[in-house]
């Protein structure tokens, strides 16, 4: 009877160790897997990093060259507005002189004018 006792004692105390060891067993595949799992993160985070670097560096070459394009369009327009001006020049010379003969003679239609109200108002000069 004590043999029984002793052999129900020990197969208790093996179930009760087989079943720890199974938790074990699961606890460190489950932690294996956890491991495999974080490294593939640590992969993707840095091939994430890298690919978000390349862009980056990418995107301040391309934000540089959009400068350039716009001090060019900034160029261009005033070298425009000066061929224009230089294109126009002789225009407005010419322009510029006949304003100045209609000047005069507006000038003159309005002395005649003048002069011919005061003639018959009797005022003479």
């Amino acid at each position: 009877m004590a043999e029984s006792a002793e052999l129900e004692t020990m197969n208790y105390r093996l179930t009760n160790i087989e079943g720890k060891l199974s938790r074990l067993e699961q606890m460190l595949t489950q932690e294996a897997l956890q491991e495999r799992d974080i490294s593939e993160l640590q992969k993707s985070v840095s091939r994430f990093l890298n690919l978000y670097t390349e862009q980056s560096e990418r995107l301040r070459a391309l934000e540089e060259k959009q400068t350039n394009i716009e001090e060019v369009k900034k160029a261009l327009n005033a070298h425009d507005k000066r061929i224009e001006a230089l294109e126009l020049a002789p225009l407005q010379t010419r322009a510029e002189k006949w304003t100045v003969i209609v000047d005069y003679i507006f000038k003159a239609i309005i002395a005649l004018t003048c002069t011919m109200l005061l003639s018959k108002v009797g005022l003479s000069l």
